[in-house]
């Protein structure tokens, strides 16, 4: 069920951008600190931020897979959505992830600074740009 409900995401961003060129996905792996196993499952849903110093702009959201990844498709436009962003595109954004399990937050990660998109992105032609933020290990709040 996650996985069609990640490609339906995927599909809707496709067929609602003004221009295929301007979609990104974001990749992010999660492994229990502890045990070393993926984080995921149909309970679990990934939704990712761009931190502002006035305000935050939500990204996209997407499920943790069996395998503890999370596939987040977005547009970079909506870097630039908050009270506080200039009319000049923000080309690094400040990303973080907040994990939920059956609705309730149950992790928020730190803020990566400064991700430069252009530089660590790689094309897939049935995909487009990917970032692949990483793999966290983390211990998840009972």
């Amino acid at each position: 069920m996650a996985f069609i409900r990640n490609r339906l995401n995927k599909f809707i961003a496709r067929m609602t951008a003004p221009d295929l060129q301007e979609l990104w996905d974001i990749k992010v792996h999660i492994l229990d600190k502890k045990t070393k196993q993926p984080i995921g499952g149909e309970s679990y849903m990934l939704e990712l931020y761009d931190e502002d110093k006035k305000d935050v702009d939500f990204l996209g959201s997407g499920p943790l897979n069996e395998q503890g990844i999370a596939d987040i498709r977005f547009n970079p436009q909506d870097i630039n959505q908050g009270e506080e962003d200039s009319i000049l595109p923000e080309t690094k954004p400040d990303i973080f992830f907040v994990i939920k399990k059956d609705g309730k937050e149950v992790y928020r990660s730190t803020t990566t600074y400064d991700i430069d998109f252009e530089k660590h992105a790689t094309f897939d032609i049935e995909d487009g740009k990917e970032v692949f933020l990483g793999t966290f290990l983390i211990h998840l709040e009972d």
